[in-house]
């Protein structure tokens, strides 16, 4: 065994012991759910559901192809997206009957 691969064995090692059991914040920007860490020490798992590990990833790849047009081309994208999907949901409440919304 030559004194590289000694080197990394002792790396791992050490990184190992220090996740075993450990807590873990998710690891999505938008949430901050506290778990116990029960993946494989190798690849400790780093959302606390599916659901925060999917939208991790959605914003990444939304990160990647938005960054190269410049902070406000992308922010011109951000709002128009965000005020179409604004204009989708008063047309699907237009079109629920009347009597079966509340009346405030």
């Amino acid at each position: 065994m030559d004194i590289g691969s000694s080197n990394l064995h002792t790396v791992h090692a050490v990184e190992m012991a220090l996740l075993k059991e450990s807590e873990m914040v998710c690891k999505n920007p938008l949430c901050d759910v506290r778990f116990l860490q029960t993946g494989m020490t190798i690849s400790p798992k780093r959302f606390c559901c599916d659901n925060c590990k999917q939208q991790a990833s959605i914003i990444k790849r939304a990160a990647a192809l938005l960054l190269p047009l410049g902070k406000e081309r992308a922010w011109e994208i951000i709002l128009e997206s965000m005020t179409k999907a604004v204009v989708e949901v008063v047309e699907v409440v237009d079109e629920v009957p009347q009597a079966m919304r509340k009346e405030i």
